[in-house]
């Protein structure tokens, strides 16, 4: 595999001192791959890992530890190349809680200070709660220096491109796109311009994008994000019909794969709780601009509703809430999420032509298994089916 040099030099410490946060403190974590970088192999195997950190009090030190032991174990049964998150693993930015990341994410992700061969790199999202006192992205751009594409003077850039050359008609290209408009300011409108480019013309064959927010969400009570929906149609306008194979977020309160378009559609990805209380999943959703109802991907839902009488014994849920499944005359049919796995996370491996996310849990028995799987092929687009 051709890997390029991805531990950057720091960035200008006088950009960051009105933030109170100090770059030379952060160990910066060593990148998978930076902006523009091709990488040949013959196949990939990526770990997803959704928020794992709250604004208030964070994840409990015991659950992070029980996910990212079960990443480890995969990693070192499996060839895993490397880490993606999809944002919310500090709590807010500063020197303290980037510091805390460094370390708690220590026995799995390399940085500047740990370089072993045992712990892998990482592709970073910039998503909500890094941005909290650090609308500049000072905190993300050290631990993570050197991402994003160079936008100059130093600033911090979240988006970026990398390709992967995985055989004949196997170039894949990851797209990494920033949702948060509001918050990047005169930013937004470098990325919109920057977006056509990287997105249309023939030097890929297959194109993931990745967001920190999703367009399209069951979780209950939240909606798609206005920023996603709008980088999408951008994608929609200018790249070629059926590259897009798969969109990738983080966000949403709950675990979700869902087909908008159909099986020869993009799969929607929704990492959205890695070691944080679920959502509630709407089992259906009525979508401006879709002809059918949302739902979950095929099987994905059945899984889950299998798992909810197991859990419900083992934490007490109510009759009322167990009820939700098929719906009552107040509320529509739902999984409620305190009858889903806390500790969750999805494997990607691409080979080819081939694509195959996998969300793997947490049972009610402590242990973590393979639950369901979504595999792409040109002939059959995107299937659903329990391992």
């Amino acid at each position: 595999m051709k890997i390029a040099s991805v531990i950057a030099v720091p960035f200008v410490l006088t950009l960051f001192t009105s933030c109170g946060i100090d770059p030379a403190k952060i160990p910066a974590a060593a990148l998978y791959a930076d902006d523009g970088v091709v990488m040949e192999d013959s196949r990939l195997r990526l770990a997803i890992v959704g928020p794992t950190a709250t604004t208030v009090g964070g994840v409990d030190d015991e659950a992070f530890g029980l996910l990212l032991g079960d990443v480890e174990t995969v990693a070192a049964a499996e060839r895993v190349d490397g880490v993606l998150l999809t944002g919310g693993y500090v709590a807010r930015s500063s020197t303290r809680d980037w510091t805390g990341f460094a370390e708690r994410w220590s026995p799995l992700l390399k940085n500047d200070v740990l370089v072993d061969g045992e712990r892998l790199p990482v592709l970073p999202m910039a998503g909500s709660t890094e941005r909290i006192g650090d609308k500049k992205l000072t905190g993300y751009g050290a631990a993570f220096a050197g991402v994003g594409a160079d936008i100059g003077f130093g600033r911090v850039a979240s988006w970026a491109h990398v390709d992967l050359e995985l055989g004949e008609k196997g170039r894949w290209r990851f797209v990494f796109l920033d949702t948060f408009a509001d918050r990047l300011g005169s930013r937004w409108d470098e990325q919109l311009f920057w977006l056509p480019g990287v997105v249309s013309g023939t030097d890929f064959d297959h194109l993931i994008v990745v967001m920190p927010e999703a367009a399209h969400t069951l979780s209950e009570g939240q909606k798609g994000s206005e920023g996603a929906a709008e980088l999408l149609k951008i994608i929609d306008t200018h790249a070629d019909v059926m590259k897009l194979k798969a969109v990738i977020t983080g966000g949403a309160g709950s675990n979700e794969a869902l087909l908008p378009t159909g099986p020869f559609g993009e799969l929607h990805v929704n990492a959205g709780a890695s070691a944080i209380p679920p959502h509630t999943l709407l089992r259906k959703r009525p979508v401006e601009g879709l002809s059918d109802e949302l739902t979950l991907a095929p099987g994905l839902d059945g899984v889950l509703a299998t798992q909810l009488p197991t859990f419900a014994t083992k934490r007490g849920l109510s009759e009322a809430q167990v009820a939700r499944l098929q719906g009552t005359e107040d509320e529509p049919a739902a999984i409620v999420g305190a009858g889903m796995p806390a500790l969750s996370w999805w494997k990607l491996e691409v080979q080819g032509t081939n694509a195959r996310f996998t969300l793997r849990s947490q049972g009610a028995d402590g242990a973590f298994a393979d639950r369901w799987a979504a595999t792409w092929t040109t002939r059959d687009g995107w299937t659903g089916a329990v391992p």
